[in-house]
């Protein structure tokens, strides 16, 4: 059963008649989705046709986003799903729906099936519809082609020869083929069975799907998993469409379908818009049907409406706790959750009375829960289920809370729990599993309350915490890019648990396959398909709280590579992008601290957009610097928000707004922006304008050792700025916008070699640049701060040409990684290309080349003696003896060090019996937690002498190196004994 089939609690839905032939293994498909309720409450579904499933596209991503955005994925109707493929003309034989729990899947394949019925869809193409459960089938043992064609009640009374003799006008939908624990396996390939031989059902639906039975037949499955492959090995090329729920139209007119009063639908709906997570998690339908069914309970009691969940774990509680209101059903509450908790250990959905018996639960306990709503009757059969498999998974998920709680968070039935959680769901896929979402968010301070009050029971929020993380240190995943732990994270909705994480869990850095970069210039380039305004939600969640994501783009079809400020973030999303979506968006910088860079650019605007981002950026907590809208269609009409907020932004010091066509309306709005005392703007890339233009409003700058001269243009046109008898070359003006003749222009460049000096091995960096002086105070600048010291060697004789390759190479010892460097020109604020050399132990002098790559001519050469290694000199000016001592690098940063350090044994061995007495070490030992520890080991810290706190600082350095590196970062690289 599926949200979109109901209009009021669902026991209105439930039948009591039982159907049941003697000595014969009977199975009759549910009829529920035959009701009239049906065609009433379906409400369209965004369906999106993609090349290949969700998560590919993430795995694959440098060949994925390659593709054209509509070659990506496109949306399409329900009448599309068999249409044939532009390409080929092909119409496919099989098509797959995915998409979450909840989100409607079963519904869409009804509603294929009744529209067929009704002569609305694909009459033409198909004779014969045939639709089943796969929930339902897989309590059939054995059964024949001809059986299972039997089993659906709507089959028109026509021979079996007859329906199988024209197989490719045959339609077989499968409902949740995921579901049940079998492995669909084309079993006999090569053998066409007959219609009539009987064999295990899992063996029949692997011969459909392997077409060694009716091989032109067609084929519609739903699922939630996106690794069909290992659950049906024989799977051909299917044509895949995710379902995405629910549009924010879709949404309204869901509710006001609900609600058979237009008062009631008209308040509910306006409580929901109320309320924007709320209004965001109804593009679920599932969820919709939740929202609607709390807010009808409320109104049928006379209550004042009220809903502030802001997560499905909230909704779900919510509902149990209004639903039941008034019922004494502790035990029988918990021994429900231990039928459902071992229904989803073994696959199962459908419960014999036996099943309940044995649980203690009697029949008239099974009547109050099918008459609450919570339980179902299915039509035919003694058997029952929850009314939504998403259901019994919350029931499951509150089971593993209940008996954690009462074992006190024993480690071996965590350990057992969270291997069975793999063992159902896949330790790849375990944060896609509701159940564990539902575990998450039951586990949080706020779902440790509401179920006290549910089960009337005290629960420790620490038995959550432990689950949690064991759950996390058992999960084999990528844990920057898991959208799936990110919707785990997000149902806490707990602030520190997320910072928890990210420091307890060390994230998964992705190095760039063209170089590989030393450490303070690693890349963390976070690729997330983000399709639903859901998704978006809970990206924004974390980047709120993550300082991490400095850098945002919005698509990968923006302009790259002119700004690399590292860890970005890249969300990519090809269904429409609404006003509300927007919205979301721009909520997450009016918290995010940390978020410097924004990227829109290909991504064009509605007025309403542009409007919601200038609010943003005027909140107090928007730290934005740079602003990307390059291409993005915007009209001059849109320049007067944008110029307003450029007075208001104190940290915006970068606009681009390439490739719009402004108008000199819009040019203008913007110039009164940017005469205002408080703009901090210093940048505004190529606005276009027609027209003519004040020569008053523009300055040409010239940057020099000394700083900067401004002189007046004699000519400003659309494209470019004339300026009569510069007092500077032209030719770095034409480096920066002339790409296409880069190749042709000789240009002088230069060398820089710095090294650090270690006892036992010697590291060097090699970098070949133009000769900017910008450029190589940046590079000294970012080598200082982490103690690496510049030789000086001659520049390269030749000139040499910008975009050229070049191989380095030296003396036979060395180690050099990456062999090939590409002189090129970037910004001084991106991250510079080098080549990494390790020389060893230099008991002697070294030759390092660099020879044309296309040519083999030699460029450079130079030669490194050991006289030309120095010890490294101090990073800051001595002080002088009367100023007051500046702060050592540990004092500097104590309270982050407590905080953020997460193991502390190995940096105790390190200080002991330098630092630390041995009864000193055992007494910091001694400490329960990691914080603890640390504060116990400051306390000590008035005795250190100076030489002491260099040697806590190398051994933090080593055992924390990438902390430090931050704590560096962040103070400027400026810290006194570092």
């Amino acid at each position: 059963m599926t949200p979109n089939t109901y209009t009021g609690p669902l026991s209105r839905y439930y039948y009591t008649e039982i159907h049941q032939s003697k000595g014969i293994e009977n199975f009759y498909p549910t009829q529920t989705w035959k009701t009239n309720d049906l065609l009433q409450n379906f409400t369209q579904l965004l369906l999106l046709q993609k090349p290949c499933p969700r998560g590919w596209e993430t795995l694959f991503w440098k060949i994925w986003h390659k593709y054209k955005r509509d070659e990506r994925g496109h949306l399409i109707e329900i009448q599309d799903l068999f249409c044939p493929s532009p390409d080929t003309q092909k119409e496919p034989q099989l098509v797959v729906l995915e998409g979450a729990a909840g989100i409607g899947k079963s519904t869409l394949a009804r509603q294929v099936r009744r529209t067929w019925e009704e002569g609305q869809l694909y009459r033409d193409r198909f004779q014969h519809v045939f639709y089943f459960s796969c929930r339902e089938l897989a309590q059939c043992k054995q059964l024949s082609l001809a059986e299972l064609i039997a089993k659906d009640q709507t089959v028109p009374a026509a021979p079996i020869k007859e329906i199988l003799s024209h197989p490719e006008k045959l339609l077989f939908i499968l409902d949740g083929i995921d579901e049940p624990a079998w492995v669909l396996e084309d079993k006999n390939p090569e053998l066409c069975l007959h219609w009539s031989q009987t064999q295990p059902v899992h063996t029949l639906l692997g011969s459909l799907l392997g077409k060694s039975v009716l091989p032109q037949a067609s084929l519609l499955l739903t699922a939630r998993t996106k690794v069909l492959k290992k659950l049906i090995p024989s799977l051909r090329q299917p044509r895949w469409v995710e379902v995405l729920g629910f549009s924010k139209s879709g949404r309204k007119k869901y509710i006001y379908k609900y609600f058979t009063e237009k008062r009631e639908a008209m308040a509910a709906f306006n409580l929901i818009k109320s309320n924007p997570e709320l209004s965001t998690l109804c593009v679920v339908p599932w969820v919709s049907w939740l929202v609607c069914t709390c807010l009808k309970q409320q109104m049928d009691r006379g209550e004042d409406l009220s809903l502030t969940s802001q997560t499905t774990t909230e909704l779900y509680l919510k509902y149990l706790s209004q639903a039941l209101s008034g019922y004494a059903l502790g035990n029988q509450l918990r021994a429900l959750c231990s039928l459902a908790a071992e229904g989803i250990c073994r696959r199962r959905t459908l419960f014999s009375e036996r099943d309940f018996r044995i649980q203690g639960l009697a029949d008239g306990v099974i009547a109050t829960f099918l008459k609450i709503g919570i339980l179902q009757k299915q039509l035919g059969s003694l058997s029952y289920s929850f009314a939504h498999l998403y259901l019994q998974e919350f029931f499951a998920a509150m089971f593993h809370v209940l008996e954690n709680n009462v074992l006190r968070y024993d480690c071996v039935y965590i350990y057992r729990i969270v291997e069975t959680l793999n063992e159902v769901y896949g330790r790849y896929d375990l944060f896609e599993a509701p159940t564990v979402r539902f575990l998450f968010g039951l586990s949080s301070i706020r779902g440790v309350r509401e179920m006290q009050k549910i089960f009337a029971c005290n629960l420790l929020h620490e038995t959550g915490l432990s689950l949690k993380c064991h759950i996390l240190a058992g999960a084999e995943y990528d844990k920057q890019r898991s959208l799936g732990l990110l919707h785990c994270l997000y149902e806490t909705q707990e602030e520190e648990l997320l910072t928890y994480i990210m420091h307890r869990f060390p994230e998964t850095r992705v190095h760039t396959s063209k170089y590989i970069l030393c450490p303070m210039f690693q890349q963390n380039i976070y690729h997330l398909a983000v399709q639903t305004d859901v998704e978006l939600m809970v990206v924004t969640f974390y980047i709120k709280f993550c300082c991490r994501v400095k850098r945002l783009q919005l698509n990968g079809d923006g302009q790259q590579g002119q700004t690399l400020v590292v860890p970005q973030m890249i969300l990519s999303r090809w269904t429409p992008i609404t006003n509300s979506t927007w919205q979301i968006f721009f909520s997450t910088l009016e918290f995010s601290g940390s978020l410097q860079d924004l990227d829109l650019s290909g991504n064009p605007p509605s007025y309403y957009a542009v409007r919601s981002l200038c609010r943003t950026l005027r909140c107090p907590g928007c730290q934005l610097r740079t602003l990307r809208l390059v291409n993005c269609g915007l009209k001059p009409s849109f320049c007067k928000n944008l110029a307003s907020v450029l007075p208001c932004s104190s940290s915006l010091t970068e606009l681009d707004l390439q490739l719009n066509d402004l108008r000199d309306h819009g040019v203008r709005q913007l110039c009164k922006g940017l005469r205002s005392p408080a703009c901090n703007l210093r940048i505004l890339c190529q606005a276009r304008f027609k027209g003519p233009v004040d020569i008053s409003w523009f300055c040409v700058a010239h940057f020099k050792e000394h700083g900067m001269v401004l002189e007046v243009p004699a000519r400003v046109e659309q494209c470019y700025t004339v300026l009569e008898n510069p007092s500077f070359s032209p030719m770095g003006v034409l480096l920066r916008i002339m790409p296409a003749v880069r190749h042709f222009i000789p240009i002088t460049s230069v060398t820089l070699i710095y090294y650090y000096l270690n006892i036992k091995e010697v590291t060097l960096h090699l970098y070949l640049i133009p000769n900017d002086w910008t450029i190589q105070k940046a590079i000294d600048e970012q080598e200082m701060r982490f103690q690496f010291v510049r030789i000086h060697k001659p520049p390269p004789v030749d000139s040499l040409y910008i975009g050229s390759r070049y191989r380095v190479s030296g003396s036979k010892h060395l180690e050099i990684f990456p062999k090939e460097l590409e002189l090129c020109y970037r910004s001084p604020r991106e991250c510079q290309l080098f080549s990494e050399i390790y020389a060893g132990h230099m008991d002697s002098g070294i030759k390092l080349r660099i020879r044309d790559k296309k040519n083999k001519n030699l460029k450079w050469e130079a030669l490194l003696k050991p006289g030309d290694l120095r010890p490294a000199q101090p990073m800051i000016p001595t002080a002088h003896k009367d100023a007051p001592a500046l702060l050592h690098f540990v004092d500097q940063h104590r309270e982050q060090l407590v905080a953020r350090v997460t193991s502390v044994d190995p940096l105790l061995d390190k200080l002991h019996g330098l630092v630390l007495s041995e009864e000193q070490y055992e007494a910091v030992r001694a400490e329960a937690t990691t914080q603890d520890k640390m504060r116990k080991l400051f306390s000590s810290s008035r005795s250190w002498t100076r030489a002491s706190k260099d040697q806590v600082y190398q051994a933090l350095k080593e055992t924390h190196p990438h902390l430090i590196m931050d704590l560096f970062e962040r103070s400027g690289g400026v810290s006194v004994g570092s």
